[in-house]
This record gives structure tokens, sequence and C-alpha cells, in this order.
């Protein structure tokens, strides 16, 4: 993996919402979104969306008191949440919904977990993959690393399913 370099959040989930373009193939520029939570203010047409926004974040003291500006990390969350419209009213549970009509948990976990985490597979070695640059150097000290998956929640009005998958991002600032 090539040298961490300096990076602001937006390089990253920039990169993030490329690279779920990139590898999964239902997600293209009308449906995949960097958002600043994570409901999109406007639904799109399609039947599923994916926002990808920043949560809270925390400065390690030890690498501001090194040197200050010029050392400032970050290390912040980053939440990545599916959103497929459902007709729950035609459903009988709510866990029909989940596994076989909407397969938030059966697809979508999967795929998203696969384009952020596996670079490439050889011979049964994975390589990590890490958000990167235009000059190629990691925008992060370390590998996108999972920290939970959200229980499946619905929007105010009841047509939209939505679960978050929440990654570990630590950087350090470009300031």
């Amino acid at each position: 993996m090539p040298v961490s370099g300096r990076a602001t959040q937006k390089q990253i989930l920039d990169a993030i919402v490329s690279r779920l373009r990139s590898k999964i193939a239902r997600l293209g520029d009308m449906n995949c979104h960097m958002t600043d939570q994570r409901q999109p203010i406007a639904w799109p047409p399609d039947r599923e969306c994916v926002t990808v926004s920043v949560e809270g974040g925390r400065f390690p003291e030890p690498f501001y008191n090194g040197g200050g500006g010029s050392t400032l990390c970050e290390s912040s969350t980053v939440a990545v949440t599916v959103w497929v419209r459902c007709n729950l009213d035609r459903i009988q549970t709510i866990e029909v919904a989940l596994l076989e009509d909407t397969g938030i948990y059966s697809d979508w976990k999967p795929d998203i977990l696969r384009a952020l985490l596996i670079s490439e597979s050889s011979g049964g070695d994975v390589i990590p993959w890490s958000p990167v640059g235009p000059d190629g150097i990691c925008l992060l000290r370390n590998c996108l690393s999972p920290i939970s998956c959200g229980t499946v929640v619905t929007d105010s009005t009841g047509e939209w399913l939505g679960m978050t998958l929440s990654f570990s991002a630590d950087f350090d600032w470009r300031l």
C-alpha cells in the first residue's frame, strides 16, 4: 500500500463514492451520493440509493501535541447507508421485506463490504482496498475498517428502508 498522504474529508468521501459506483453495477451518478446525513434530502426516482456521509470524529491528542496543525490527525467514521424503496403494506412482515424483497442483507451488505474492503484477490490472498488521491497516495492512515452494521430503519413515510454500514477512517488533515 502506498504511503499515507494528507487529505480532506471531501476527498475521502469522493473516493468512496467513486469506488462504490465502479464496483457495484446498479450504482451510478443518480443513486449514489455524498450527503451531509444518512438520509438524502430528495429521494431519487430509482428503487435503490446509497448515501455516503461523515459522522463524528475525534482528534487524538498526541498527534496534535507532537506538531500542531502540521500533524493533525482525525479518527472519523464514514457511514454508507443503503436505501431501498419498499411498499411495506404489500408485504406481511418486515423480515420478508429485508431478506427477500429488498436484498438489504442478502445482496447489498456483502456487495458494499467487498467494494470497500477488498481491492483484489488472487490465489486466496486478499489485498485490501484503500482510497487514494489523484497522485496515487493513500488518503487514510490505514485501510477502511468496518465498525458496525445498524438495524434497519424506515423513513418518515414508511416507503424507504435503510441500513447503515459504518467504517473507521483515520486520516491526516491537509490544512
